[in-house]
């Protein structure tokens, strides 16, 4: 009988630590790695940031590299990089910025057949390293397949000195892992998907992992980012396992790109569906309180009401969001409409954020389950 298995496209190589891009040539010497002519993709900002370094590094070994600037994940943003590709013979892309730099220069090197290295300056969401990248094409946000980046390089001190809201957002967008893989659980019961427990549980241990023992106001500490950022990048491989997004993103993403379309200035994604995740827990009969709580303690909004989102435009969101993705099965098609004004209530009341704060609870007994994505339109204000 012939052997069975399956081929999951993941990174070569995964650095974390402090400075690590000032040991940039040491990387790509012992990773065997040899490039004609590599183009750094970054924002204006973060070109000061990172960009440079990179370049000096590939300098050291004598690689000649080019540079472009993006303002935005347009497509023409897109067409912009695949254009200096082709007119620089460019063999490699290191993307270098946040979550939007790395999707156009993720994009772009799919396209275009060129490795790709994700060099992330913020740990604002789980793109740092997933098959997916969120392109706007006129009013609309596309999700795209992409190739998995050949590298990640993720340097602690510069992501230690991010704002302090993509911080937040990469956490909102970690935790979520745990009500997403419920919703995925639904959805296999309810016979509309398929179960991949291999993908669910490496998205469920990172989103474990980042609040297990956590502290007071941790945002800054080392051993705290790098467990964000490690969750991160496994949540995107999760999602390459999968072959879809859905170790990563169930009711929670959805309610977060309805009120993208509702609020006259979105926040942070990842803070839009952090928020959303508690409400979502509630939903799903899990401890959403014990989640609260573990927000709370690094000062992590958990209600509407904290960033200035109306009840009414959080209560439209979550009845507008299955219609958003009709494709995708979440607790949302379970419950009754009239239940949702019943547990915001319950789950964002001030009597509940004044509570003084309980032990925690570990996670995984009550909440967590035991056991090339097509293009989706999402319209944007």
């Amino acid at each position: 009988m012939a052997l069975i298995f399956r081929n999951i496209e993941i990174p070569l190589f995964l650095e974390i630590e402090p400075d690590i891009l000032l040991k940039f040539p040491v990387v790509i010497r012992k990773n065997n790695l040899y490039y004609r002519k590599p183009l750094i993709v970054s924002g204006s900002n973060t070109w000061q940031v990172a960009g440079e370094t990179v370049v000096r590094g590939f300098r050291q070994l004598g690689m000649k590299t080019e540079n472009i600037i993006v303002k935005s994940n347009t497509i023409e943003q897109v067409n912009r990089v695949r254009e200096k590709i082709r007119a620089s013979e460019t063999d490699v892309i290191i993307g270098v910025g946040g979550g939007r730099v790395i999707d156009v220069g993720k994009f772009a090197a799919s396209l275009e057949r060129v490795n790709f290295f994700s060099v992330p300056t913020a740990p604002s969401h789980d793109g740092i390293a997933s098959p997916i990248a969120v392109i706007k094409e006129g009013d609309k946000l596309v999700r795209y397949g992409a190739r998995m980046p050949v590298g990640v390089i993720i340097d602690l001190t510069i992501i230690s000195r991010a704002p302090k809201e993509t911080i937040y957002a990469g956490f909102g967008d970690l935790i979520s892992n745990l009500t997403a893989v419920q919703d995925w659980e639904i959805a296999c019961k309810m016979g509309k998907e398929r179960f991949d427990s291999f993908a669910a549980s490496i998205a469920e241990t990172q989103a474990q992992a980042i609040m297990s023992n956590i502290g007071y106001s941790p945002l800054r500490q080392i051993g705290f980012l790098k467990k964000l950022v490690t969750g991160l990048v496994m949540s995107g491989i999760a999602m390459a396992i999968a072959g879809s997004s859905r170790p990563s993103s169930g009711a929670e993403h959805i309610i977060s790109h309805a009120l993208d379309r509702l609020l006259p200035k979105p926040l942070p994604h990842g803070i839009q569906v952090g928020i959303a995740t508690i409400f979502t827990c509630a939903l799903q009969g899990g401890p959403w309180w014990d989640l609260k709580q573990i927000c709370q303690r690094i000062g992590f909004p958990v209600s509407p009401n904290e960033v200035n989102i109306p009840k009414s435009t959080f209560l439209e969101a979550v009845a507008v969001a299955p219609k958003l993705r009709q494709d995708r099965f979440t607790i949302l098609n379970k419950i009754r409409k009239e239940r949702y004004l019943e547990i915001y209530d319950k789950v964002y009341s001030e009597k509940e954020v004044e509570k003084e704060i309980k032990p925690e609870r570990h996670f995984k007994e009550s909440c967590v389950s035991t056991s090339q994505p097509n293009a989706l339109v999402i319209p944007v204000t």
